[in-house]
């Protein structure tokens, strides 16, 4: 990540950090897992209660191996989600565009977890391809976040 797409990536994840820890039920059943992605994909955080996850610094590291960091992620959710009663949301904060081929890990995500893109720079990657709903971090503000998440099918944030 570089300059101005890496300071919009790490304030968007501070305002969905924000968002869901301002959500009562948010801070009783999310889990949040961090998988980087420069020059090769890891997993930095294994899943971890919304409370106690601590967000990375983000760092600039050549290459954004997209599709690498999908796969991971979607094997961190295969591995982890146990409540068949709704669907994982996974967060995809990228600062440019995919330097591999994401189009398959993309849709093996997508069978596992509502899929939110969060672009810090301007992506020429055709983003309902990648996910459905997207959020250009340069214009987030607070609340931004808790429009995008349905904790439970059927239930508005008013019958909560």
């Amino acid at each position: 990540m570089a300059g101005d797409g890496r300071a919009a990536a790490e304030t968007g994840l501070h305002l969905l950090l924000d968002d869901l820890r301002a959500d009562p039920y948010a801070c009783e059943t999310v889990w949040v897992a961090a998988v980087t992605f420069g020059s090769v994909a890891d997993v930095a955080v294994m899943p971890t209660p919304l409370e106690e996850f601590q967000p990375l610094p983000l760092y600039t590291h050549g290459s954004s191996p997209l599709g690498e960091a999908l796969e991971l992620a979607r094997e961190c959710i295969a591995a982890e989600y146990v409540a068949p009663d709704f669907r994982p949301v996974a967060f995809v904060v990228t600062d440019g565009e995919p330097t591999d081929r994401w189009q398959k890990p993309a849709q093996r995500l997508a069978g596992v977890a509502s899929v939110v893109l969060c672009g810090a720079a301007r992506l020429t990657t055709p983003v309902p391809t990648l996910a459905p709903a997207f959020v250009r971090l340069r214009d987030a503000t607070p609340g931004t976040f808790r429009s995008l998440v349905n904790w439970v099918p059927g239930m508005s944030q008013e019958t909560r």
